[in-house]
């Protein structure tokens, strides 16, 4: 007769319960704050529930607490996360850009006067405009709204986000995959 193993849970509460049990203790440590470190809360409690459900029978066995799991648990939570979301960015684990350049800021600035259809200095501004509207015109419109947000007017992935009702994964994998396509169809000029 083969005996299989079974978590051993002392409080004999359910998966559901454990889970949700952590996730009330868990949220409330952040004591009422929608960011904490630069990250968004709900985002964080997210990513420790998601942990907690991959590792549930292993975390069960160990800590049969899941208010204790949670407070011991809640700093490499929130370390982990930053520096999954750094990484997501092109920051490195200290969180500095690698690679990026110094006048990023001042061309998506220009990015958006050209759009803007404001007042164009050279012909070369004239071609830049042109470009920005084929470019445009080439995509999806989801991803015209991404590009629009994200590029031209130099919006965060999570202010894009709230303002199009997705999650900033949705807008992030977008405005990568319009930047990816725009360099397809255009070359490295778009």
């Amino acid at each position: 007769m083969t005996t299989y193993f079974q978590p051993v849970n002392p409080l004999q509460l359910s998966r559901d319960e454990y889970i949700t049990i952590f996730y009330r203790a868990f949220k409330k440590r952040f004591r009422g704050n929608q960011t904490y470190k630069g990250s968004e809360v709900e985002d964080v409690v997210s990513y420790a529930v998601v942990i907690l459900c991959g590792n549930y029978e292993k975390v069960v066995i160990k800590h049969p607490c899941p208010i204790n799991y949670s407070g011991l648990r809640f700093a490499n939570i929130v370390t982990d996360f930053g520096r999954r979301q750094a990484a997501q960015r092109g920051e490195g684990a200290r969180h500095t850009r690698v690679g990026k350049s110094l006048d990023a800021k001042h061309s998506a600035h220009d990015m958006a006067r050209i759009h803007e259809r404001q007042v164009y200095e050279s012909t070369d501004q004239v071609d830049d405009a042109l470009l920005v509207d084929e470019i445009m015109s080439s995509l999806p419109l989801f991803q015209q709204k991404v590009l629009r947000l994200c590029g031209l007017e130099g919006r965060t992935t999570i202010e894009a986000a709230r303002i199009l009702g997705v999650t900033r994964e949705t807008v992030s994998r977008s405005y990568n995959t319009a930047k990816r396509n725009a360099n397809k169809t255009f070359g490295a000029a778009a």
